[in-house]
Order: structure tokens, then sequence, then C-alpha cells
């Protein structure tokens, strides 16, 4: 071989291993900088020993994994970067274009993550009395909520003193790199460089457009424009519970899908069950919900691989790694999260006790049927061959049996690992049948499916384009130190979904700081 040929050779390699390096650094590093943030220094320094084991011993795992390089067919690569990083564009993420509803909490927390000091703690007399009488007999409280995602840029910010427009920038910047490795990821789990996986990436969703159309819905996504109330949106038809396709994901619920995407990437393409459950683990630090997901599909991993005998399948699973690691992240993310006070905001439990009428039942099997089914009706008797088939297709169909939550998230939440799963399933399918008839009855199902996130999309650019930006950015709080907004019932919500008086407890006892 040339020494022209070995070097580039070794450049490829360099590339390609550099952006696997990058994908675990985007899921380890936000946990790090948590643990130095709001916890105890020994704490933090356990845990960060813990983490950067794990990192290497995963880097190690995966570095042979990936055979497809960004290197060839750079032509590409350059448009699933710019097809990347147009999605993320309008998905209202840093304030470029219209932002979702959602963002009337994504954009105070965002700031308060950059400008106040870490762990973020709010003098309760420059509160309204609203929000001071929520917490009688406090004086300081605490900002609880799942948002290590945002922590690096945050963190990049607060250590330079930039401005809150480069803050957005950064983010936005963050999101499009975020996103751009988990298409390389999904490349090397098909092993192709396909637009058929880069439009999916982008556009998968249920059948929520065509059951809109039959109610002739459709037109409300432009008339009276913004919508009022989440329930218009069009994957709201049931108005029970709702699956989000992957554009609603990025648009509305970023920091917690973004991460569970890669985890899902990484945990299909990691050889080996030594660190798997130490890897999923890490999902707690970005979706509570979601991870419930997760350890359905790290045990289908173990159960399934069969070609160890049980002794070696025991020894392999019962590693320190995957001991050590989930029991850190149970306690420390587990204890921070039970701080809130779970008060019942809204009617929980099984979907035909809250919703007793009869057409309960029809509206959850049309919405299987549409949401999931039709899914696994396209691939055919071929679903069972993949590994994911039984975890992905009871999952999904028991997930909307129960409700939690004003806008139930736990169908919104728990399902996001699996339909993720389903995208892939689809996709590698896709590339796997054997006949011509069966590729395009799996294509067809993918673009029918593909008009959901169209109309998010859609909603999205006619915002930007039509609407006064005063208008569409959600500005109702600046920062979560002062809620006080025309609508004291969204102040009071607010405030007892995100905010926690500061008081002897498990955290602040053995885990968290009292202040910095």
């Amino acid at each position: 071989m040339s020494r022209e040929a070995v070097g580039e050779t070794t450049k490829a390699i360099n590339i390609d291993r550099a952006l696997i390096f990058s994908a675990l650094l985007f899921i380890i590093f936000p946990v790090i900088c948590f643990l130095w943030g709001w916890t105890k220094p020994i704490i933090a320094v356990c845990g960060t020993i813990c983490l950067m084991f794990l990192f290497i011993r995963t880097y190690q795992s995966l570095k042979d994994e990936f055979t497809v390089s960004i290197t060839e067919d750079r032509k590409f690569w350059c448009i699933a970067l710019a097809s990347i990083s147009i999605w993320c564009l309008f998905s209202g993420i840093g304030g470029f274009s219209y932002q979702a509803i959602d963002f009337m909490a994504r954009n105070p927390i965002f700031r308060d993550l950059c400008s106040q000091s870490w762990p973020i703690r709010f003098d309760l007399a420059e509160q309204p009395e609203l929000i001071r009488n929520l917490f009688p007999g406090a004086t300081t409280c605490d900002l609880v909520y799942y948002y290590a995602w945002w922590l690096p840029v945050a963190g990049l910010v607060k250590v330079f003193h930039l401005s809150h427009d480069v803050a957005d920038a950064l983010l936005l910047v963050y999101t499009v790199l975020y996103v751009f490795l988990i298409f390389y990821c999904l490349s090397n789990i098909i092993k192709k460089k396909s637009y058929v996986m880069l439009s999916a990436l982008i556009f998968f969703g249920g059948f929520d457009f065509w059951v809109s159309v039959l109610e002739g819905f459709p037109s409300l996504m432009t008339k009276d424009f913004p919508l009022p109330m989440i329930p218009l949106d069009i994957e709201w038809w049931a108005n029970r519970f709702s699956y989000s396709s992957n554009t609603a994901q990025l648009f509305n619920v970023f920091n917690s899908s973004l991460p569970i995407w890669m985890l899902v990437c990484l945990l299909i393409l990691l050889p080996g069950n030594r660190i798997r459950a130490a890897l999923g683990s890490l999902a707690f630090a970005y979706s509570p919900f979601g991870t419930v997901a997760m350890v359905f599909i790290v045990l289908t991993d173990f159960i399934g691989k069969k070609n160890n005998k049980f002794g070696e399948r025991i020894k392999e699973i019962f590693t320190p790694e995957n001991l050590i690691i989930p029991i850190m992240m149970l306690v420390v993310f587990g204890g921070f999260y039970l701080r809130v006070n779970f008060g019942k905001t809204s009617t929980d439990g099984l979907i035909f006790k809250v919703y007793p009428e009869k057409r309960t039942f029809t509206l959850f099997i049309i919405f299987l049927l549409v949401e999931v089914w039709v899914y696994f009706f396209a691939i055919g008797k071929r679903a069972r061959e993949c590994k994911f088939y039984w975890v992905t297709l009871i999952g999904l169909s028991l997930i909307p049996l129960w409700k939690v939550g004003t806008a139930n998230d736990w169908s919104l939440k728990v399902s996001v690992p699996l339909l993720f799963l389903l995208m892939i399933m689809m996709v590698d399918s896709y590339y796997r049948a054997k006949q011509k008839k069966q590729r395009y009855i799996i294509l067809a199902v993918l673009i029918m499916g593909f008009m959901t996130s169209a109309m998010e999309f859609k909603r999205n650019i006619h915002g930007t384009l039509n609407i006064p930006e005063a208008e569409y950015i959600h500005s109702e709080y600046n920062t979560f130190k002062y809620l006080g907004s025309d609508s004291e019932d969204r102040d009071s919500f607010f405030g007892g979904q995100y905010l926690v008086p500061e008081k002897e407890g498990f955290w602040l006892k053995y885990i968290g700081v009292l202040s910095r």
C-alpha cells in the first residue's frame, strides 16, 4: 500500500473516530456538568471517575463498529448536514424561528442556566405572593427539571460571559451537531449512506395527518394562526393520548428526545453487554419517563443474546459498570427529581377509568392502528426477525393504556425510544426486503407517515414568515426567578412544576449542595 493510501486511511479513521468520540462526549459530559454543579464534591469526583471509565470502555467497544465513513461521498454528507441545519433552524431553538408553546418553559430554563449560579436557587421574597403561598415557611426554592442537555452550552456561556444572542446561536449550533451525530450513528446502524434514513429522521411520524383529513382538520393549521392550545395540534386528534412525530419532538421536547435518540443508536451499535446497562442508565439524566422504556430495551439485549452459555451471560451482565453507574444515576437523579411535589394536578390512572366513555376503546384501537400497527403490517412477517420487535410492538401498544400528567407525559415521553426504534426497523426492513413489492409498500407507508411531520414543519415555517417575532417568541417569563405573568393559573402551574422549596431532606443532606 502506498504512503498516500495509508495517509488517506489514517485520515478517514481519525475523522470517524472523532465523531464517535464526540457522540459519547455529547451524552456523558452533560451528566458530569450536572454532578459538578449540583452535587457534593465527593460525589462529583467519584461520579466523574465512573463516567470517564464508562466513556473509555464505550469508545473502545464502539470504535470498530462504525463502518460507514464520513469521508466517503462528501456530497451526501454535505446534503445531510444542510438538511439537518434547515430542520433545526425552523425548530424554534435559539429563537431563530417560530416557537411552539413548550418554549414558554424552555426559554427561561435555558436563560437561568446561563445567568444564574449552579445549583439554581431563587429567593422566594422576590416571587409574587401567589408563588410564595405555594411554599409556606420556605425562604428559597430550587429549579428542578431534567435540564442536563443544556448544561454544556450554558456552562460555556457562563465561563466566557457571553451575551444572550451568542448563547442562542451556540445552542442552535449545538443542536445541529447533535442531530448530525445521531444521523451518523443511524447510517452505521443500517450500514448505508441513505437518503431514506435522512428523510425518516426528519419526517417519521404516525398517520395523524390522514385521520385529520377525514375530520377536515388541517385547515386549522393556518386558520386563526397561531394555535391557542396544544390539543388543536393534529397529533392530538384522540384527545386522550398522543405519540409525537420526530419533528414534533425536535420542535417541543428536544432536551429529552435528542439524547434518548443518541442513546438508542449507541445501544444498538454496542457489542456485548458488559456496559450496556451503564450506558442505558444515562437516560435518567435526560428523561425520567423515557428511561422506563430504555430499561426494557436494555433487558431485551440481555435476554436476546443466546450465543453464550448462561453462566457467561450472567458474568457479562452483572459487571461492576452495570451495577455501580445505574445505582449512581438512580440515587443522584432520582433523589433530585423526587424533590418535586407530585401532588395531583390531573386525573391519572388507567385510561378507561379516566375516560370511561365507550368510545375511548374505539379511539384506542384506531390510535394504535394509525400510529403503530400500520408499520408492522407494512414490514410483514419479517418484522419478527428484528431484535426489538416484541418490545417495540408490545410497548407501544400498552403505553396509551395509562395516563400521567395534564398533557399525558406518560404517553408522550415513555414512547420516545420505542418510536425511534420503530423508525429504524422500518428503514432497515426497507433495505432488507427481498421483493420490490415489499420495499414499495414500506416506502409508501413511510412517506404517508411523513405528512404529519410535514404539517408541523409547515406550521413553523408559516409562523416564521407571517407572524411578528415579538408574538411567536415566548417571553412570558424571562426567568423563573419571578413568575408573574398575566395568568395566575399558569404561574401557579409552572411554580408547582419547576420550583422546589429548599429544605432539609435526603437530597440536600446526602447529595446536593446548599449553596456555592
